[in-house]
C-alpha cells in the first residue's frame, strides 16, 4: 500500500518525537533541582562546555556534531610536516624562477 514512500526514503509517521541516546548530556545521571545553566567557547571548534547548578553540580563537553576537527591518535603529523617543507621549497624555487624569467624579459 504505501510501498512508493518507502522507495522514497520517507520515514513512517511516529507520533512522538524520538530522543536520540547522542542528545542527552547528562548520561542518565539524574540532576535534581537545576537552577540555571551556563555554558562557554571551549578550544575545539565542535566543542562547548555546560556547567548546570543547583542542588547539584554537573560539567560536562558538549559536541553537537562529534569531534570531526580533533586528529587521530595515529594521525602521521611527520608526514604533514614533510609535505608542507616540500611546498615551501617547490613555492619559494618557482618563484625564483618568475623572478629570473621577468627579468630576462625586460633586457629583451
Amino acid at each position: 500500500m504505501f510501498s512508493h514512500f518507502s522507495e522514497e526514503g520517507v520515514l513512517p509517521y511516529i507520533p512522538e518525537v524520538p530522543v536520540r541516546p547522542i542528545d542527552i548530556v547528562n548520561y542518565n545521571q539524574t540532576v535534581s533541582n537545576i537552577r540555571g545553566l551556563r555554558t562557554a567557547a571551549a578550544g575545539l571548534e565542535s566543542t562547548c562546555l555546560l556547567f548546570a547548578y543547583g542542588l547539584d553540580l554537573y560539567s560536562t563537553r558538549v559536541m553537537p556534531s562529534k569531534t570531526f576537527d580533533v586528529l587521530a591518535e595515529d594521525f602521521d603529523k611527520f608526514f604533514i610536516v614533510i609535505v608542507l617543507l616540500i611546498l615551501a621549497t617547490i613555492a619559494a624555487v618557482t618563484a625564483r624562477l618568475a623572478k629570473r624569467k621577468l627579468l630576462h624579459s625586460q633586457w629583451k
